[in-house]
């Protein structure tokens, strides 16, 4: 059994851009992997990897960090898969209306693109499609959840990235470790969005994120107009399909 897992930087609301990113691994190899991220987290006295946490650190220590964690998910996963997408250019392609008739927000939209690249990872070698299992607390489950299961594609698990105690209920949530794989290269995705972002000029090639990273099989990149416009172009298409107008029936 493959597992993938993955988590998202950004959002559709307060940020310009939305990343989802992760990686694919037998469970077996998720176990190992889990030990040895763990250890060398408590090693820097921490329990749970977040980047936004890492604020504050000295860059020689963050450093240090992240390239020994980028060289335990590369011992250890399969493959990547990652997508950004900078939110005007889904407003200034698909209107409110349209992202609203198709369940498309940002989140979902990437979802899908990294599913669609697990989808053919795991046809490339003739393997079962991995269980996907997302973040819970990223926005945009349901409508992620309709466009997978609406394409064919296995419904998402939903997972926390810590473990913690329902209020109400007082029962244990078990998080998923491997979610802070996904973190740490949502994040470097959304910083490459941002480059875009603030230099319209800059390149697009996602295919050098980390010296490390980089040498993990699969494909990473960010979701251009050009996407878009293919996208809603088939969207419209489907549609038409639905209802043909000007068809006779006969009745007996």
């Amino acid at each position: 059994m493959f597992i993938a897992y993955f988590d998202a930087s950004g959002d559709d609301h307060c940020q310009f851009a939305l990343a989802v990113g992760g990686f694919v691994a037998s469970a077996d190899s998720w176990t190992e992997w889990e030990r040895e991220w763990l250890d060398r987290l408590r090693n820097d006295g921490l329990e749970c990897f977040h980047w936004t946490e890492l604020n504050g650190w000295d860059v020689w220590r963050r450093t240090r960090l992240i390239d020994d964690l980028c060289s335990i998910i590369m011992n250890h996963v399969s493959a990547k898969s990652g997508a950004a997408l900078i939110n005007d250019d889904l407003r200034a392609q698909l209107s409110a209306a349209e992202r609203e008739k198709w369940r498309i927000k940002s989140f979902s939209l990437a979802g899908r693109t990294v599913a669609k690249k697990m989808r053919i990872w795991a046809s490339e070698w003739g393997g079962r499609m991995p269980e996907l299992v997302f973040e819970a607390g990223d926005k945009g489950k349901g409508q992620l959840i309709h466009l997978l299961e609406s394409q064919g594609y296995p419904s998402p698990i939903f997972r926390p990235k810590r473990t913690y105690r329902h209020k109400k209920s007082l029962v244990v949530i078990e998080g998923a470790v491997p979610l802070q794989a996904g973190d740490l290269l949502a994040y470097k995705l959304f910083a490459k969005a941002r480059a875009i972002k603030q230099n319209p000029e800059a390149s697009r090639d996602f295919s050098r994120l980390h010296p490390i990273l980089d040498r993990i099989p699969g494909l990473c990149g960010v979701v251009t107009p050009n996407h878009l416009r293919f996208l809603k172009q088939g969207m419209e298409q489907i549609d038409s399909l639905v209802m043909t107008t000007d068809v006779k029936i006969r009745t007996k």
